[in-house]
């Protein structure tokens, strides 16, 4: 048995790679949900200051949440990256299809990871985990004080949204060879990022509502 067979033996194997941009599109696709806000929203009655100061704190509050969350999924999106090119360079690599072209699919490769890098792998994806499910608590949050005070979205926003949307069901349903795909959630992410930066921008830099409502003939 040479010192490579016996190396191998000794590492561990990683949470399958693609788990964790999966774990980060549950995030992402909440997000876009804002979307489906926005095309049926309800004209509300207008709001006394008090209730505007009370809308704008709940505004920053979920929105600051949402940046922040994004921001951190993003820089775990890249450390991903990083050991995946740390087990190339380490041979420690393992391509588990008998074709050259490999699939961005779950089983598609295997890292195999010292147990300090495997506990850094697992703490990576327990971060998504856990920033993804910040993201999702604080959208529904934010949708429901939304409809409650008929705020209207500005037309970049919607634009921008549309725009992740679209981007979002591309990633999510295409086929791809892995670095496409590893190329392509860091993408998604990125824009995931100027979204959730323009969500909060847009709503919190003044009270917006929506035009009023044509009572039918």
């Amino acid at each position: 048995m040479n010192n490579d067979t016996i190396n191998m033996r000794l590492k561990l194997v990683d949470p399958d790679p693609v788990t964790v941009v999966v774990t980060a599109l549950g995030a992402i696709s909440s997000i876009v949900t804002l979307l489906s806000y926005y095309e049926n929203r309800v004209e509300k009655r207008q709001l006394k200051e008090k209730e505007k100061r009370v809308l704008q704190t709940h505004i920053v509050e979920h929105t600051s949440i949402i940046e922040s969350s994004v921001s951190i999924i993003h820089g775990s999106i890249f450390k991903l990256r990083v050991f995946i090119n740390i087990a190339q360079r380490q041979k420690g690599l393992v391509v588990n299809s008998p074709t050259r072209k490999v699939q961005f699919t779950f089983g598609a490769i295997s890292l195999f990871l010292s147990e300090k890098q495997f506990e850094e792998f697992k703490q990576n994806h327990l971060v998504v985990c856990k920033e993804s499910s910040k993201v999702i608590e604080s959208v529904y949050s934010l949708t429901k004080v939304l409809y409650e005070y008929g705020v209207d979205f500005p037309q970049a926003l919607t634009e921008k949204l549309s725009q992740l949307k679209e981007l979002a069901n591309k990633v999510a349903f295409e086929q791809m060879e892995f670095a496409q795909g590893i190329d392509a959630y860091e993408a998604l992410i990125e824009l995931t990022k100027d979204v959730s930066r323009q969500l909060k921008v847009s709503l919190t830099s003044k009270p917006h509502r929506s035009p009023p409502m044509t009572p039918s003939m």
